[in-house]
């Protein structure tokens, strides 16, 4: 529609485009990419599950889903198996099973065998992230857990954010381009 009206603007048939008016306009991102001495500062304010998450996170190169759904059960034979959420929409999809669309196989190293060794701290959890929460007030009942220990995807998003100001990691930054516990992405495949 937009080209059609385009071209009819063009010709002098209308004044404007109004297909365009229905396009949603995406904002400009702000965020900038982490560095190592702002992301050390952080970890380093952290509480041990955040620091396990960062390091899984800047190991294993995946998005913050992915890392706080890796469960235990998911490391077999030296490797850690992760099923990538936002690309794996149907376990039982049989092009995504045969051709391993979204289906990542991460071999445990020696570093990486560390953060696993870390993150193994005596809780009973199925997740590998995990935390026992500290207050029991009334459950969101839009959040639905597989297990009390399971950490909420805008957990650990408002617990990194709220590290990011007290440890003054990029006192330059508005807080608009502060960047969140997603960018551990970025700047762990830089690394790779």
């Amino acid at each position: 529609m937009i080209e059609i009206f385009d071209i009819a603007v063009s010709k002098g048939l209308c004044t404007n485009n109004p297909a365009k008016l229905t396009l949603r306009k995406f904002p400009h991102k702000e965020r900038k990419r982490h560095t190592i001495e702002g992301l050390a500062k952080i970890r380093n304010a952290a509480e041990p599950w955040m620091k396990n998450a960062i390091d899984l996170a800047m190991l294993t190169t995946q998005r913050r889903i992915d890392i706080i759904n890796m469960k235990w059960s998911d490391i077999i034979d030296g490797y850690l198996h992760v099923a990538q959420e936002k690309t794996t929409d149907d376990p039982e999809d049989e092009f995504e099973v045969s051709e391993g669309a979204g289906y990542v196989r991460i071999k445990i190293d020696n570093e990486l065998q560390k953060v696993l060794d870390r993150c193994n701290d005596g809780i009973e959890s199925p997740f590998i992230i995990h935390r026992i929460p500290k207050r029991k007030g009334r459950p969101n009942i839009d959040i639905v857990k597989e297990h009390i220990t399971q950490l909420d995807k805008q957990y650990i998003t408002k617990t990194f954010s709220k590290l990011v100001t007290p440890t003054n990691a990029y006192p330059k930054y508005s807080s608009k381009q502060r960047p969140s516990f997603h960018e551990i992405r970025a700047l762990a495949i830089f690394f790779t």
